[in-house]
């Protein structure tokens, strides 16, 4: 195993009175207890009840959930921990790449029950491989796995994956399905530390290679108990009547950490799906809130802008939301339109605007870096758009243009957080905006065989004190008391004749301009061009606008009157074409890029350079076909805002820019109106719509006849 750079966390000294900082205050000292490790940790938690079960999965996203004891995940646990030890030794990487489910849980387990470093993926798609092996070959080259967990099912796709992929071809496969449960009589403890690293949380990002956040058992175990003691309020010897619902990636730490291993931590159930099922359906994860009568459960902003949008008023009447204490809104940045969107909504199934929850976290930061108190809502302030120009936060009057940020808590018990001025590198007053740093028990190890860069993001120390090491985080923000809000990224400022702009201000002043443009899917930024900073604009549009030069003129006449800016290119583009990540951010500097570069389709683009808006009209007019071609075409045309004639059958449809959170929703549709279970990769297998037509009518004849029904 190769050693990792030193543990840069030690002790923290005290940062100056009256700086920006803010310190958790201890509420309970229970912080991991008596634990050293989450082997210890789990192992008590689920043998103290061995026959409750803590994992229950959903795996069409609705019905009863496949359940597993907690005796038997441990078993399950020792069994794959046994096998795996058979093959490589103590601190070896290991990918697991399972899908959702509790094949993924008993894997993860197994990883820390033997001492390895877990290492978790998304399992490729045979039928995207282009598109899938890509990011799993980063991670491979930068981890260095010697070994890989999966079901059968995949496993027995190794060498198809290894055609395309030859670095596969040395690594060791398990099908962890094919393990018997007697392979545990020959586990034993892995003799491990809190110290030792648990796992690597490969970050995603759009400029650079994935880096692996090294998470310690010690650094969890602090992170586990500060979301359960803070956030969810819980009482580590009995969580009550506590129960998660999630449908968030188990590949990120909000998904992993908040989602999964939380209940583990202290005993009570999560009910959990994929987050496919999530997408074709939204609904699915409000019904699984309201039928195991959850307590937690949460997602980033997108996924309450998502079910306000998706879910009728009928759906909604059947719910009852009233369980829900704790609704945490993390991973991006929390609207308060959308906390205001959602709760009006959803009031009359039960919901309590005083659940929602934004909180800040992110990887290099175990998960949790601020949390605030359950039940007291969201904390807004009101700013003046002027003062955030020159970092300052200043609450601005009533009726005069503002900006809203929502406070997300205060820094974790043991734990600070600083604003901090990012170039003089000296700790900001309050309400003075900075870059945020953090400090303490929950802060990753570094990047996993990267020292240099671990050393300049985790390794911070105040100019003028000494104080250290803290982690910086990129991100800006202030503190309002113990209270941080966050303001946006520090590499996104837009910095225009001096004056400061955050990409989403501008963002938000762009939805306003016209009701075409699709909130949450557009970008603005800003690039050097011809020696200087440009403020470029990219936005989706949705339903059939007729007038793109229009739209074009609404949105530079917005951006001039709410910032004084002249935006320097504009582009409307198809829904789904805007990148974003896998944990659904927008990808600003990739989309941004490809404006640049003419990589970018375009409806329609203005620029200061040659001011005629141009309109894209390239694709041919439609072929008529059943009447299941023509359900899709029109689909198709209403969520790019075509006309349903410019749609093609014949044309692959991922052409068509669609996004995947778009593509999963068509088949989300296509399963309601034709009755019967589709995979959610459907339209990555059957790329055409003329394929797809083909493939869904020929199963069977009861299918062909509900497709002829009106």
């Amino acid at each position: 195993m190769s050693a990792p750079p030193p543990q840069l966390h030690r002790t923290l000294d005290v940062a100056p009175s009256g700086a920006g900082v803010a310190g958790g205050a201890t509420r309970r000292a229970d912080c991991g207890g008596r634990h050293d490790t989450l082997v210890d940790r789990f192992r008590e938690v689920l043998l103290q009840r061995p026959e409750e079960c803590v994992y229950r999965f959903l795996p069409d996203g609705d019905g009863q959930p496949i359940a597993l004891a907690n005796a038997a995940l441990d078993l399950r646990a020792r069994a794959i921990a046994a096998a795996a030890r058979e093959r490589v030794g103590a601190g070896a990487r290991v990918l697991i790449v399972c899908p959702p489910g509790l094949d993924y849980v008993a894997s993860f387990f197994a990883c820390l029950y033997a001492g390895l470093i877990a290492v978790p993926v998304y399992p490729p798609d045979p039928s995207l491989l282009k598109r899938t092996l890509p990011r799993l070959i980063a991670v491979i080259d930068d981890a260095t796995p010697a070994l890989i967990l999966a079901p059968r099912s995949i496993a027995a796709q190794a060498a198809d994956f290894a055609t395309h992929a030859p670095t596969l071809e040395r690594i060791t496969w398990l099908a962890v399905d094919d393990i018997d449960d007697d392979a545990a009589d020959s586990w034993r403890q892995p003799g491990v530390t809190g110290e030792d690293i648990a796992f690597l949380q490969y970050t995603s990002g759009s400029t650079s290679a994935p880096k692996g956040v090294m998470v310690s058992h010690g650094n969890l175990l602090h992170n586990l108990a500060a979301i359960n003691r803070r956030a969810f309020d819980l009482d580590p010897a009995d969580p009550g009547d506590a129960h998660m619902v999630t449908w968030l990636p188990p590949y990120h730490d909000m998904g992993l950490i908040g989602g999964l291993l939380a209940p583990a931590h202290d005993g009570y159930p999560v009910t959990f799906m994929s987050p496919f099922s999530f997408l074709k359906h939204p609904l699915r994860w409000l019904r699984a809130v309201c039928e195991h009568k959850a307590t937690f459960s949460g997602g980033p902003n997108f996924a309450y802008e998502l079910c306000a949008t998706r879910i009728s008023e009928r759906e909604r009447d059947e719910l009852d939301l009233s369980s829900w204490r704790v609704a945490f809104s993390g991973a991006e940045p929390v609207r308060m339109h959308s906390i205001e969107r959602f709760s009006q909504m959803f009031t009359a199934a039960g919901f309590r605007r005083r659940a929602f929850y934004p909180c800040y976290g992110l990887a290099e930061g175990t998960l949790a870096v601020t949390l605030g108190a359950p039940g007291s809502g969201p904390i807004p302030r009101r700013l003046e758009p002027a003062a955030l120009g020159r970092h300052v936060a200043v609450d601005a009057p009533e009726g005069q243009d503002s900006r809203t940020v929502v406070g997300c808590g205060h820094a974790l018990d043991g734990q600070k957080v600083l604003i901090v001025d990012p170039v003089t590198q000296v700790a900001a007053p309050e309400r003075r905006i900075g870059e945020i740093w953090a400090a303490g028990p929950s802060v990753a190890q570094g990047y996993w065989q990267r020292p240099e860069q671990s050393a300049e993001v985790f390794g911070a120390f105040l100019a003028d004190s000494g104080a250290g090491p803290f982690l910086r985080t990129g991100d800006l923000g202030f503190l309002d008391g113990a209270e941080l809000f966050v303001t946006g990224r520090r590499k996104e400022l837009v910095i225009i004749a001096g004056s400061n702009h955050y990409p989403h201000d501008i963002e938000q002043s762009v939805e306003r301009a016209d009701p075409a443009l699709r909130p949450n899917c557009g970008v603005a930024g800003s690039r050097e061009i011809d020696g200087e900073e440009r403020l470029l604009v990219v936005y989706e549009v949705g339903g059939r606008p007729s007038d793109l030069a229009h739209i074009i003129a609404a949105i530079r006449a917005r951006i001039a009157q709410e910032h004084g800016l002249q935006a320097y290119e504009v582009a409307l583009v198809k829904r789904g074409v805007v990148p974003k990540t896998s944990s659904g951010k927008l990808q600003r500097g990739a989309c941004l890029d490809a404006l640049l570069d003419g990589s970018l389709p375009c409806l329609a683009k203005w620029s200061a350079r040659t001011p005629t808006a141009q309109a894209d009209d390239e694709s041919p007019p439609v072929v008529t076909a059943a009447q299941i071609e023509q359900r899709l075409c029109r689909d198709l045309a209403e969520r790019l805002g075509l006309a349903q004639n410019k749609v093609d059958p014949a044309r692959p449809v991922a052409e068509y820019g669609l996004g995947s959170v778009d593509m999963v929703g068509i088949v989300g549709d296509l399963e309601e109106w034709l009755g019967r279970k589709l995979p959610a990769t459907l339209l990555w297998e059957q790329p055409t719509i003329e394929a797809l037509a083909e493939y869904l009518a020929a199963p069977s004849p009861s299918a062909a006849a509900r497709q002829t029904r009106p």
